[in-house]
């Protein structure tokens, strides 16, 4: 992540996780340990600029998982957030404001979690869509989009509520075409999936009503980009697919 004055980096050193920070010319300004780390797979996450600090997830396999908020012109922590299910995820936090209050989303470890932005308090979770979870959230200022390509899921939830809102504030399921890796794209009102294996869907994201689905490729690892009113795919071959964002 970089704020136009310094880069900061995030990534595993032995048993813990490694946070550093440096100016523009590469001088290193702070480095901190925000905690332990244990994962099979190792550390895969992005740290998030929001105000004067970043956000970082540190879920994994133990129960030392976290998900943190640290000064980003000291590294001090201002508050770390207890994750209470031990399975690695790999989803970055998405940080968003809801009915004045900025909430942190996260997704993983059989959960899908919002923390208040500015103390670090849960406000609300859902059980899954995934046991783990490795594409990042998307959201449209009314609902947030969690996909599960594990159990073949993808929520829609309404973030106004608080609690376990499991049973209440899940709106749409869709179970078709789901990625693991790949991360929703919320582009031109629409939302654009497109799974492991190389299948486009796209979705109304108020209704979930599938619009259009086709196999577009074979395996595929990439998120979706949109730009200039189109929707780019590239599979694991480097062939770059180019479609109609409202066509496909």
């Amino acid at each position: 992540a970089c704020d136009g004055q310094r880069v900061i980096v995030a990534f595993q050193v032995n048993d813990t996780i490694l946070v550093a920070a440096y100016d523009l010319d590469g001088k290193l300004l702070w480095k901190k340990t925000p905690g332990p780390f244990k994962s099979r797979h190792g550390f895969h996450t992005c740290p998030v600029l929001y105000e004067e600090s970043i956000l970082l997830s540190g879920m994994q396999d133990s129960r030392n998982a976290f998900l943190a908020r640290m000064d980003r012109k000291t590294g001090d922590i201002v508050w770390k957030a207890t994750i209470d299910s031990p399975i690695r995820s790999f989803s970055t936090p998405l940080v968003a404001e809801v009915n004045g209050r900025s909430q942190v989303f996260l997704a993983g470890a059989n959960r899908t979690y919002a923390f208040d932005a500015s103390s670090g308090e849960p406000i609300w979770h859902v059980v899954g869509p995934a046991e783990k979870t490795v594409s990042s959230l998307a959201f449209d200022g009314k609902l947030l989009f969690a996909a599960g390509g594990r159990e073949n899921k993808l929520f829609a939830i309404d973030p106004t509520g608080t609690g376990d809102v499991t049973n209440s504030h899940i709106r749409w399921i869709a179970r078709k075409g789901i990625p693991y890796i790949n991360s929703p794209l919320l582009y031109k009102s629409l939302l654009h999936v497109i799974s492991d294996q190389g299948v486009y869907t796209r979705i109304n994201p108020t209704t979930g009503k599938t619009l259009a689905q086709k196999r577009l490729t074979s395996k595929c690892s990439s998120s979706p980009v949109g730009a200039g009113g189109m929707v780019y795919v590239c599979n694991e071959a480097g062939k770059t697919f180019v479609l109609s964002s409202e066509d496909g």
